[in-house]
């Protein structure tokens, strides 16, 4: 059952692992990093997620399976991922350019689509990190969701 979860020592792991900065792997492990530090958002939230949704500490997600639409306060180390990216950040643009370009996003068939051939590519990303830096167990982006609590 351990396997369904990740730790705050396999999350630190994958965090100070040296990628190359802007490298496809390095997108991938920050957009699981971005997903665990802001409580577990879903691939498809943090993929279609535009500029003009953050307000400086927040970000509104926009959830497709619940058609509602969430703040979610941003953490330090949320921002700092942000930061990484926003030097050519317009309002309209993603925020993280993983799809940019691979789909006409007025299209919700074409976006649903997109997204999940991606995450399948970055969980093949994310796995190989997750190796890389000495975790034994297979890593996928949905584990950014399921954090392993500390037993004090």
């Amino acid at each position: 059952m351990q396997n369904h979860y990740i730790s705050d020592i396999e999350i630190r792991k994958i965090a100070d692992y040296k990628l190359t900065t802007g490298s496809v792997m390095d997108q991938h492990r920050d957009l699981f990093l971005f997903s665990y530090y802001v409580g577990g958002l879903r691939l498809s939230e943090i993929l279609t997620l535009k500029w003009h949704n953050l307000d400086g500490t927040n970000i509104l997600v926009f959830s497709s399976k619940t058609k509602s639409h969430t703040k979610v306060t941003l953490t330090s180390q949320a921002m700092a991922i942000l930061t990484k990216y926003s030097q050519n950040g317009k309002n309209d643009e993603y925020i993280f350019p993983v799809l940019a370009g691979w789909f006409d996003d007025h299209a919700t068939e074409n976006i649903n689509k997109t997204i999940s051939f991606g995450a399948k590519f970055i969980n093949m990303n994310l796995s190989i990190i997750a190796k890389m830096a000495g975790i034994e167990k297979n890593i996928i982006y949905h584990l950014s969701r399921h954090v392993l609590q500390p037993i004090y």
